[in-house]
């Protein structure tokens, strides 16, 4: 089982599975009230296992608590985005 932590101060969320580094989000602030995900970054021996839709919600989740509009430039990022609208 994979742990996400939020880093709100590296501006990334990271996977965590046994201890290891399994993936993480980065994103950038734009503007007061917006976060464009940048890059989804799943390790190789992590892949095909649904970790980089698991830190695409991770992230949904804390700007829905925070109330900030998410865009991507991360192609898969997006793709998840545009389905949730």
């Amino acid at each position: 089982m994979h742990t996400v932590t939020y880093h709100p101060e590296q501006q990334k969320f990271t996977a965590r599975h046994n201890g290891s580094e399994s993936g993480f989000l980065t994103y950038q602030i734009r503007g007061d009230n917006t976060w464009n995900i940048d890059h989804t970054v799943v390790h190789p021996e992590f892949r095909g296992q649904g970790l980089a839709k698991v830190l695409v919600d991770a992230a949904i989740a804390e700007a829905e608590t925070k109330q900030i509009k998410l865009t991507a430039t991360c192609s898969y990022a997006d793709k998840i985005l545009q389905r949730k609208k």
